[in-house]
């Protein structure tokens, strides 16, 4: 019998592809990863539940009417936030959250997030 050994590099394009293969969705640019986090750090903030804070921003971001109703999609069928916004966001963003929202530090997360997304758009 002929043992056949996979290079390591074959694992690592596997993860790649995954990761990257997340359909058809969309990820969110900078600008409206800052929008988005800020305004969702903001409605938290002021005592909304993530529902509703997610029907408000797909009222007041109209752009990104489709991807917030995909994510609320997603938190229909039972998925945690972080989970819900991981087709949209970057990889680190990602984690940040996930990391965040076991925490409890989710609304100090998403302000940082939106501020370092606003800061970056403003240094271009």
């Amino acid at each position: 019998m002929t043992t056949v050994r996979w290079p390591l590099r074959w694992l690592k394009d596997i993860r790649l592809a995954s990761w990257g293969n997340r359909g058809a969705l969309r990820q969110l640019s900078g600008p409206q990863t800052a929008q988005l986090f800020s305004l969702m750090a903001d409605v938290l903030t002021a005592g909304f539940s993530l529902r509703e804070g997610l029907n408000f921003a797909r009222v007041m971001l109209p752009k990104m009417h489709q991807t917030i109703a995909d994510i609320q999609h997603r938190l229909a069928q039972g998925i945690q936030f972080a989970e819900a916004m991981r087709p949209f966001v970057s990889v680190d963003c990602f984690y940040q959250i996930k990391i965040a929202e076991e925490n409890g530090e989710l609304i100090s997360v998403l302000t940082n997030l939106g501020n370092f997304w606003l800061l970056g758009r403003l240094q271009i």
